[in-house]
């Protein structure tokens, strides 16, 4: 495993596209036509959503909708694009459809082929959000409500859908930039992009004005229409939001991209804080070109399902800042007390959401996004736990709604250990930025595990030791198969995992998997999270030193491997939409 990837060779993204099969991707938008020649274009889908209680049941049935429409397509397109016809036919669906690019990863990452599948994926996005924004249009006061607006604001929502989509082909380009150009320059702010050949440094709207320009003009439009919304509990800081959205996306200054992209980030933290009902997630965070940001613009709602969440959530937060000095690191108390958590559901995914759709966030503020949380994690969960034999007994069959919680909560807790060492941190800085994006996500994973038995002694959460043990052991199968090797999410759960088999906590015979000792299972765990804790504090850590240990250290064992390929065996059946 080699943790270096090669550094591409310099060279400018032309004005044209250079995607040989770019346009037969149109494929996707070809009407459908059934057995007596009746044609249904994608922009009249909306009429086929079926009726529903809440967002979380639209949601389903919008995407229930366009992929029965976009399933009849992938055939045609695995005929006239060569690479396609060697993909899984199911997994380019759910990449396609769903944004679930982890599930074709090692065959596209990385190449040309990645950006054309952006470009379908967006094809579909873009008939996704003609359906809810022609639903939401001539949705009535009963529907409105189900979702968790009225109307005043349905007109802003609309517009809100209509500039973000533009995020879309502004990721694409970028991804194309990404893999057409070498690694930053080490200290580069990531708002000051290096061009080869180009002598100052651009901004992301200096280099890819047409799309930026687009996404400005309409924020600034939304911001002058604000009349039936700015009385809302935290309808001007929308409005102040939206203008520095605006401001951001059509400044080609670097110094000055630097503090709008900051003014931006701090609205957007007072936003999520607020009671207004939209929320816009904007790119904080660089994952395909560090340090540059990706272009994101994700629209959700806080609807009065996922406002239940979060007192939920809020008790889980309280134990575990109270729980931290089991691996010495209470000074991070406060800090992860003090911590926001919002649960809302995503009706626009936008721009990296393409090929890179989390189901949250953490930074400025932790973040769920609840309908995305159950699709990709939640409903297939249960699978993932039937393979461990201790759970026949820890769990009744009638209990797939608190084993959904199970993860869903891990989702949180996962969140909040990053407020442990958070990215700005003198710890964390030492690791140097590539490897800080992983070992963050792998300190992410383990640090929560050995504190879960406190935190239930405290009545943060419901359940017993052995059903979390059980649940976190699923968390870790189900993260290890979704993702691919080289992924910080693939390298968190390969260390979660190594030490339960190396000191026989966990047995797998190839079938199923088995705890042996339950007090063993939280000692392995938390001896796991004291190693990562020390990496931090070592004063002598170095970002070589940092590589080595992940080389060195998220490895798959023999154990590891073995599972590793019986779960890529097992379909995704049971996983929501396949």
């Amino acid at each position: 495993m080699d943790f270096e990837s090669p550094k591409p060779k310099a060279k400018i993204i032309g004005p044209k596209p250079g995607l040989r099969y770019i346009y037969k991707t149109l494929e996707l938008l070809s009407p459908e036509t059934d057995e007596f020649d009746n044609k249904t274009r994608w922009t009249e889908l909306h009429g086929r959503i079926k009726p529903f209680e809440n967002i979380n049941q639209l949601s389903d049935n919008v995407r229930e909708v366009v992929r029965k429409f976009i399933s009849k397509k992938v055939p045609l397109l695995s005929e006239k694009i060569p690479f396609v016809n060697k993909l899984d036919g199911r997994n380019l669906l759910n990449a396609l459809a769903n944004n679930w690019f982890e599930e074709i990863g090692e065959e596209v990452s990385g190449k040309r082929r990645e950006v054309l599948l952006s470009v379908m994926a967006h094809m579909v996005k873009r008939i996704e959000t003609t359906v809810y924004k022609k639903f939401i249009s001539q949705a009535n006061p009963e529907e409105l409500k189900k979702i968790g607006i009225d109307a005043s604001v349905k007109d802003l929502l609309v517009d809100v859908l209509e500039a973000s989509i533009k995020a879309d082909p502004l990721f694409i380009r970028f991804l194309a930039f990404s893999q057409l150009t070498p690694e930053a320059p080490s200290g580069i702010e990531p708002t000051s992009l290096v061009v080869p050949g180009v002598e100052t440094p651009q901004t992301i709207a200096s280099l890819f004005p047409h799309e930026t320009h687009y996404i400005s003009k309409k924020f600034s439009g939304i911001a002058l229409k604000s009349e039936s919304w700015i009385n809302l509990p935290g309808g001007q800081i929308f409005k102040n939001y939206a203008i520095a959205l605006s401001e951001l996306f059509k400044e080609e200054n670097t110094e000055e991209a630097a503090k709008k992209q900051d003014l931006v980030k701090r609205l957007y933290a007072e936003l999520v804080k607020s009671e207004f009902p939209i929320i816009i997630t904007p790119g904080v965070e660089g994952y395909y070109k560090e340090p540059y940001f990706d272009p994101e613009l994700k629209i959700s709602i806080s609807s009065p399902d996922s406002r239940k969440e979060e007192e939920y959530f809020h008790g889980i937060q309280a134990s575990m800042s109270d729980s931290l000095s089991e691996l010495n690191v209470e000074e991070a108390s406060e800090r992860m007390k003090k911590r926001p958590i919002r649960v809302v559901d995503t009706i626009g995914a936008f721009g990296v959401n393409l090929i890179f759709n989390v189901t949250a966030q953490e930074d400025p503020v932790i973040l769920m996004y609840l309908n995305e949380q159950i699709r990709a994690c939640d409903k297939g969960f249960h699978s993932f736990i039937s393979l461990i034999e201790n759970s026949e007994e820890a769990f009744n069959k009638s209990e797939p709604d608190f084993m959904e919680k199970i993860s869903r909560a891990n989702t949180i807790l996962h969140e909040l250990s990053h407020s442990i060492f958070p990215e700005k941190s003198k710890e964390a800085k030492r690791l140097g930025e590539v490897p800080e994006t992983s070992i963050s996500e792998i300190g992410a994973e383990i640090f929560y595990r050995p504190l879960v038995p406190e935190i239930l002694e405290k009545g943060g959460m419901a359940g017993t030791r052995e059903q979390w043990a059980i649940g976190m052991l699923a968390s870790s199968l189900q993260v290890l198969k979704d993702n691919f090797s080289g992924d910080p999410y693939y390298y968190a759960a390969v260390y979660s995992l190594n030490d339960l088999f190396e000191k026989g906590t966990v047995v797998f015979d190839g079938k199923k998997l088995k705890i042996i000792d339950f007090d063993l299972y939280y000692q392995v765990q938390k001896t796991a999270a004291k190693e990562v804790v020390a990496l931090y504090r070592n004063p002598e850590m170095t970002e070589s030193k940092a590589k080595n240990w992940i080389t060195r250290k998220c490895r798959p064992n023999e154990h590891v491997n073995k599972l590793s390929a019986f779960l890529e065996k097992i379909p995704d059946s049971d996983k929501e939409e396949k």
